[in-house]
């Protein structure tokens, strides 16, 4: 399966495995805030966007969120390494795809991406088919 995965990672980010899993499978670029996620998210037209959050980010994500939702419809995954009420109510508020706390299990990630990567496929399909009748 191939797609395209963005990176939203932070300074000293924990993601190197995910990165190396994801290299091999997928189109992925990496990115280190949240303008240049924006910036390339029109040029790039991630299936999903995996982003790397620490505490107190919360601004991010919803810039993040509100963004995304206005032009496309892109899955994200939030990975933390922390975890509090209120971080927690505004990432189900958000509909964000799949939230994990570090340690992440690297077989879990592959399915969340792949799960993405799926639906996107199906939407890319859809919007196709309807503009072509």
């Amino acid at each position: 399966m191939s797609g395209n995965v963005l990176f939203i990672l932070t300074e000293n980010s924990h993601a190197a495995s995910f990165y190396k899993m994801c290299e091999a499978k997928y189109k992925v670029k990496i990115v280190n805030n949240i303008d240049g996620a924006l910036n390339l998210i029109t040029k790039f037209i991630p299936d999903v966007i995996v982003y790397e959050m620490n505490y107190g980010q919360i601004e991010n994500l919803k810039k993040l969120t509100r963004s995304r939702l206005q032009k496309f419809s892109i899955p994200v995954i939030v990975v933390a390494a922390e975890n509090n009420l209120e971080f927690e109510r505004y990432v189900r508020m958000e509909n964000i795809t799949y939230y994990f706390l570090y340690p992440v299990n690297v077989e879990e990630m592959d399915e969340a991406l792949s799960s993405c990567i799926k639906q996107q496929g199906k939407r890319k399909y859809l919007w196709i088919t309807e503009v072509k009748e």
